[in-house]
């Protein structure tokens, strides 16, 4: 997962039981951060950093083993790497799935 390459190479959380890192950014990707997230798959801007900061710290209180486990000065810089990180990945994906689809309606003529 992107997240946790960018968790270890930025240092954003301290070393918890296995997993809990894991279990925290499931919930944070998947809850509150979704529909930002969903933004380049609706041919939207990239995910925006401030709304991703407030998602990452409602989702914090629902993680106990989390809290105190990441360093918050370093939050906005490491969630802003990840969102244009994450940006340019989907948007990288998504050219090769339109490409893909006008290769095959090609070969189909």
């Amino acid at each position: 997962m992107c997240a946790l390459k960018a968790a270890d190479k930025n240092k954003l959380f301290s070393a918890c039981e296995q997993g809990v890192v894991e279990d925290f950014l499931k919930s944070f990707l998947t809850g509150k951060a979704l529909p930002e997230l969903l933004k380049p798959f609706n041919d939207q801007e990239k995910p925006q950093v401030e709304f991703l900061v407030e998602a990452f710290n409602a989702t914090v209180p629902e993680h106990k083993k989390i809290q105190g486990r990441f360093a918050p000065e370093k939050l906005h810089d490491w969630l802003e790497v990840f969102a244009e990180t994450y940006f340019h990945k989907t948007s990288s994906y998504l050219r090769f799935k339109v490409a893909k689809a006008d290769y095959l309606k090609q070969l189909a003529k």
